[in-house]
């Protein structure tokens, strides 16, 4: 028979009973060991106090969230109480200065030559590396380098060409027609420029900070046929409006671009008007 130092009778459907748990989350500015793992028993004139650390992340990689969950219970003269804390903690990434970050897009395209107009659309994907100063910490600010993102989009165009009404003599000519297309080609591109973001501070709900952008740049293009026909390279000018979301926790960049493209050649002027995502 165990017996104990204290009131046995205490312990009764009359004892007093008492719960709570805590959650609480945040960044650590350094990487995180594997939580330690232990539990004790403790027997005392007031009772029996038993306290437990566990490590409740998982097989997590070293650099994600860390949870550690601590239970203290205590049944005794006072009745039977219980505390529950769990705490989850990501390891803050370093300052970063640069960034490659990939991902997909897709463009209207408008063209013109010579008694031609071109309309179509395409999809494809694209790298960007980003470099210039220290991205802003949680306080928000401002980040300013350069770029340079190569990419590859498959299109499809349809084309109108205009034959010109023609006489070879008076009362015999012919009428202007127009004939109709349609065509797929492989777009080659590569662009280089500056880039400007603004971010605000840090949300304390999702630990990021949105913000907005600009960026230009100097594109070259190779227009390539995927059946018959010439390749057509050209270079013109880029624009982008941005709207980045930044994760210092992480250093995960997120970006949200709606781009301009002109680019003019020997035969016709196309405008790429599109829509591109990327992550880091």
């Amino acid at each position: 028979m165990v017996r104990f130092p204290f009131p046995t009778r205490l312990v009764s459907a009359a004892a007093s009973v008492a719960f709570a748990c805590t959650t609480s989350s945040g960044f650590a500015a350094q990487t995180l060991a594997k939580p330690p793992t232990s539990s004790t028993v403790r027997v005392d004139e007031d009772g029996v106090h038993a306290d437990s650390l566990e490590d409740c992340s998982g097989d997590n990689e070293a650099d994600s969230p860390r949870c550690t969950r601590t239970t203290v219970t205590d049944l005794g003269t006072g009745g039977f109480r219980a505390n529950a804390t769990e705490q989850r903690i990501t390891a803050v990434h370093a300052p970063i200065s640069s960034a490659t970050q990939s991902g997909l897009s897709a463009a209207l395209i408008l063209g013109s030559g010579d008694r031609m107009e071109m309309v179509g659309g395409s999809f494809g994907a694209q790298l960007r590396f980003l470099d210039g100063g220290l991205f802003p910490g949680a306080a928000g600010g401002t980040w300013f380098g350069y770029f340079v993102e190569p990419s590859v989009q498959i299109s499809m165009m349809s084309t109108t060409v205009t034959t010109p009404r023609t006489c070879v003599a008076v009362g015999n000519c012919t009428k202007e027609t127009q004939s109709d297309s349609s065509s797929g080609s492989m777009l080659l591109s590569g662009t280089v420029g500056v880039q400007y973001m603004q971010f605000d501070p840090l949300a304390a709900g999702t630990l990021e900070q949105s913000g907005f952008g600009i960026a230009v740049g100097i594109q070259a293009a190779a227009v390539i046929p995927l059946e018959d026909g010439e390749t057509t390279t050209s270079i013109g000018p880029a624009f982008s409006l941005l709207r980045p979301t930044y994760n210092p926790g992480t250093a995960r960049i997120e970006t949200d671009s709606l781009n301009l493209f002109l680019l003019p050649s020997d035969s016709f002027f196309m405008m790429i008007l599109g829509y591109s995502g990327s992550v880091s």
